[in-house]
């Protein structure tokens, strides 16, 4: 039997020694003032056994009470306040056992000696105090708990909300781990003069919203539709529960949406997903020609300025961000821009489809696209890639002619834009440079577009081997139990 086992059942044993023998101690105490260094080495042998009892009740009890039945019922960790005050009561009971047995010392003396000492401990130590008990309440109220992110609204902290992840609850302070790699010390007599948010409970998802303020010239169905198109395309938000965009109120601003999404919190913080959001809409927003509502003091004596780009409309501000016609002169651009032909798709329908003959390009004004690719290991078409605003696809085929190489299906409402041969012929001997330039740029995205594909694949192939392993190893265990 390993060492470590042994100990607490050494220290019971001389425990239960010394109870059984300490009559017989009384009376070595009472033996004449000749013997008085018998007597004191009994005495600190005694003191010696209470204090090594002590620290075996104490490990017993973290150790099977703390970190045994209470672990497995709470299923978290507990927390080291509640051990530190388990050990603080089991020490001032050996103490206690020590003047009052040992030293033969009045029990009410020594609680008044203490009481003394505690009033003058408390003054100087009220601030440490007022966290110990801060602690203690966490501790039984249980508000978080370890690894729950939450959010501290307070002055006292500063301006702007702290959000972190809990790490550890001590007997004075509580740490918060932030996403920037930071450590927060806040001690606990803080928590109770302040608003606390628990992202983690009660369900480790928690639901954000983000308000909008668009124009009155926009359609509020189209917004509506832009804005969950920019929403699902967001890093970290969850798609379910699904995301939802509402018209919450109107001024004299303009009209205020507001969107509704979840993340969850263990995944990425509320600040990266608030961030991802922001980002996205106002990408969504950019390409539709639509700009959030601002004050409005200008007085004009001539025609109105433009004040944002409607890629719908000025189709030649849309051709300049693709990167496929970088080169291209601005009297090119206005000449391939009076070309395009512009489609709308519903959502769930399928742009283009692999296999299928084509000659022309696509460029995504609004809404969101999936991309799906035929992979050998599986018998499915596999979703590789989300498309948004700004983006293309098809190049090859209007270029060479080749078979579409993926499936396009829409996720949402959206609007493309299509480029046909017989548009870029011309433009092929007006400019001899272009095709040069175009073959550059889609020979870079053929390359990242092999690398996703190779990437999906051994994906897959790990998973159906882990699949097919699964699958041998159960019908090894029913028949060896015979099931």
């Amino acid at each position: 039997m390993p060492i470590a086992l042994l100990r607490p059942f050494i220290g019971l044993i001389f425990t239960l020694v010394a109870y059984y023998f300490w009559p017989y101690s009384r009376e070595l105490f009472a033996i004449k003032s000749s013997s008085l260094s018998d007597i004191s080495i009994s005495r600190t042998l005694l003191i010696l056994l209470c204090f090594f009892s002590y620290s075996i009740i104490n490990k017993l009890t973290n150790r099977f009470f703390w970190d045994g039945v209470v672990q497995k019922r709470s299923g978290r960790p507990v927390p080291a306040l509640l051990k530190t005050i388990s050990s603080i009561l089991l020490l001032f009971v050996c103490a206690t056992f020590v003047f009052t047995l040992i030293f033969d010392r009045s029990l009410t003396g020594v609680l008044a000696v203490g009481g003394g000492m505690s009033l003058i401990i408390g003054i100087a130590l009220q601030n440490m105090i007022a966290d110990f008990f801060s602690g203690l309440a966490i501790n039984i109220d249980r508000p978080f708990h370890i690894g729950d992110f939450i959010m501290l609204n307070n002055r006292r902290l500063g301006d702007e909300e702290l959000i972190g992840k809990v790490v550890s609850i001590n007997w004075r302070t509580t740490r918060l781990a932030k996403t920037d790699g930071t450590l927060v010390v806040i001690p606990n007599n803080l928590f109770s003069m302040m608003v606390l948010t628990n992202f983690s409970l009660p369900q480790a998802e928690s639901r954000f919203e983000l308000s909008y303020c668009i124009d009155f010239a926009s359609d509020s169905e189209r917004v509506c539709q832009i804005l969950n198109a920019a929403v699902l395309s967001a890093p970290t938000v969850l798609p379910k529960p699904t995301p939802k965009v509402r018209v919450d109120r109107v001024n004299d601003k303009g009209v205020h949406y507001i969107i509704r999404y979840w993340i969850d919190p263990r995944l990425g913080s509320p600040l990266r997903a608030r961030d991802g959001v922001n980002s996205a809409v106002l990408k969504h927003l950019r390409f539709a020609g639509i700009s959030l509502a601002y004050e409005r003091n200008d007085i004009y004596f001539a025609p109105m300025p433009e004040r944002q780009v409607d890629f719908t409309n000025n189709t030649e501000a849309l051709l300049s961000r693709v990167s496929l016609f970088k080169s291209l002169p601005k009297e090119g651009l206005t000449q391939l821009s009076q070309a395009l032909l512009p489609h709308r798709f519903v959502q769930g329908e399928k742009v283009v489809k692999v296999g299928e003959a084509g000659a022309s390009m696509f460029i995504i004004v609004e809404g969101l696209l999936e991309v799906f690719l035929d992979i050998e290991v599986s018998t499915d078409d596999v979703r590789v890639a989300t498309m948004s605003p700004g983006d293309y696809f098809g190049e090859m085929s209007l270029i060479t002619g080749t078979p579409r190489s993926a499936t396009i299906i829409t996720r949402t409402d959206a609007l493309v834009y299509e480029i046909k041969k017989d548009s870029l012929e011309p433009l092929f001997e007006a400019y001899p440079s272009l095709p040069e330039a175009i073959a550059r740029t889609v020979a870079h995205r053929e390359f990242i577009r092999k690398s996703a594909v190779a990437e999906a694949e051994e994906r897959l192939a790990l998973e159906t081997a882990e699949q097919e392993a699964s699958a041998q190893l159960l019908k090894r265990m029913k028949r060896f139990f015979q099931l």
